[in-house]
């Protein structure tokens, strides 16, 4: 069995301490047995230890988004793992299985900190440590990266001018099947290509989610760089649509969307999202919120039906304030107007006693409301927008001279006007009902509640 002093010492973090210093660390170490297949620690696991491998050997794992996990490194004997957990703290960025029964040297971070307490001198010398070693990786990481490129580049040339077209535009792809990519791309050889690079000895292809076929990161890159530089930024955008539209016939409304999204198709994307997303479910609430979030500030402050819709995503995902703000945000871009501007002092109001799902109510009405009075201008959806911005141009109204009696029954008639007496009615019940509380055989919880309701309906 190797001496711990000297397995310790061979350790890059602890290289520089003397025997004296080593022997402290070696004060502080716990042994701790692994039988094989077992996980020592996951990712996202908050850091609490360092660990050095006695014997036995360890696989460390990287788990992506997609569910994809990768084997990026296997450690053994006298190797040390999870050392940054001692410098700070933060959640692990891998998984690390025992792959044979495995003895571990242990380290806590509350022991670390001991040590550290009185021997403040030791983090320089760390911190040093860390940056070589930073550094190291970033060379080895740019060197990998021009090995792979030289390789990607060798064998984009050597297929033929369909193929390279197919490779270049398959890259927009989430994933490479050969019936669907050749149906979205109109390739005639998408199944021989695929099945070529499936193939080849190179690392051009992996395994995602669900086990589906997609293109290497690298690989995807290089890729999207020969697809930017031949067909341009306008081509892709139109490939982008070509594949929106082809997900829609296929009823992949996710793919659909998020192709509208990246060729910048803002209405067609509205359109879907509006049509196949507009119940506000939590499945999907989190897809809703991170596509409305990709539209110009202007489109979306500017379409009602978009506001509403992230509105209820927020509700849908337990988050009133976040909605609050959604309408608070989207009203804040709209002309002044007398009935939205009591509504938002009220909800400021409801907000500021942290009932959230009523101030929400509140600004849900102040837009209805100006939706209503824009809408007799420019249409039911379209609330102002900025210069520049799609939209309508603004309602244009000729002169007209009528007689004094006419033009009192016409504004008597006005539906604005209506509203408008209308706002200050409810204002003056829902003051009536809030702060009077009349004894009406209700609580005086009930009682506001009416009072809210008799506000919204009126």
């Amino acid at each position: 069995m190797a001496d711990p002093a000297i397995t310790i010492r061979s350790i890059p973090l602890f290289s520089a301490l003397s025997r004296e210093d080593i022997a402290k660390v070696l004060g502080k170490l716990e042994e701790v047995s692994v039988p094989s297949g077992a996980t020592i620690f996951s990712q996202g696991d908050q850091g609490d230890a360092f660990y050095v491998i006695q014997s036995g050997a360890v696989q460390v794992i990287v788990e992506a988004a997609a569910g994809r996990r990768e084997v990026v490194a296997v450690l053994g004997a006298q190797d040390g793992f999870g050392e940054m957990a001692l410098l700070s703290g933060e959640p692990r960025s891998a998984s690390v299985v025992a792959i044979a029964d495995t003895s571990l040297w242990r380290l806590s971070r509350e022991s670390w900190n001991e040590l550290i307490e009185k021997h403040p001198s030791w983090l320089l010398h760390f911190c040093a440590t860390i940056s070589k070693r930073l550094a190291r990786l970033d060379a080895q990481y740019s060197y990998g990266r021009d090995a792979y490129r030289s390789l990607a580049e060798n064998y984009y040339a050597s297929r033929t001018r369909e193929h390279q077209q197919f490779l270049r535009r398959a890259a927009l792809l989430d994933w490479l099947d050969a019936e669907t990519a050749g149906s979205l791309l109109r390739a005639n050889d998408a199944a021989g290509c695929i099945r070529d690079l499936q193939t080849s000895q190179l690392p051009l292809l992996q395994s995602g989610s669900d086990h589906r076929l997609e293109f290497h990161p690298l690989f995807g890159e290089f890729l999207r760089g020969r697809l930017a530089a031949i067909e341009g930024s306008a081509g892709e955008r139109e490939l982008h649509a070509d594949i929106s539209a082809g997900y829609e016939s296929l009823a992949q409304w996710p793919q659909a969307i998020e192709h509208a999204l990246a060729g910048e198709n803002w209405r067609r994307a509205r359109m879907l999202l509006i049509e196949h997303y507009g119940g506000g479910a939590e499945t999907s609430a989190n897809f809703v919120k991170t596509a409305l979030d990709r539209f110009p500030t202007g489109f979306f402050h500017g379409d009602t039906a978009l506001i509403q819709l992230k509105a209820d995503a927020m509700l849908a995902l337990a988050d009133p304030q976040g909605a609050y703000r959604v309408y608070q945000e989207a009203l804040a871009h709209q002309r002044s107007h007398v009935g939205v501007v009591q509504y938002q002092n009220m909800a400021r109001a409801l907000y500021e006693r942290r009932e959230y799902n009523q101030a929400v109510q509140c600004l849900r009405s102040a837009l209805k409301i100006l939706e209503q009075d824009v809408g007799e201008h420019r249409g039911p959806s379209l609330l102002r927008q900025s210069d520049g911005e799609p939209g309508e141009r603004p309602f244009s109204r000729q002169k007209t001279r009528y007689s004094p009696a006419l033009r009192l029954r016409r504004i008597v008639r006005k539906p604005s006007l209506i509203r408008w007496l209308g706002g200050i009615a409810g204002a003056a019940i829902w003051a009536y009902f809030w702060f009077g509380t009349p004894a009406i055989g209700l609580e005086p919880a009930a009682t506001k509640l009416l009072g809210l309701v008799c506000l919204t309906l009126i």
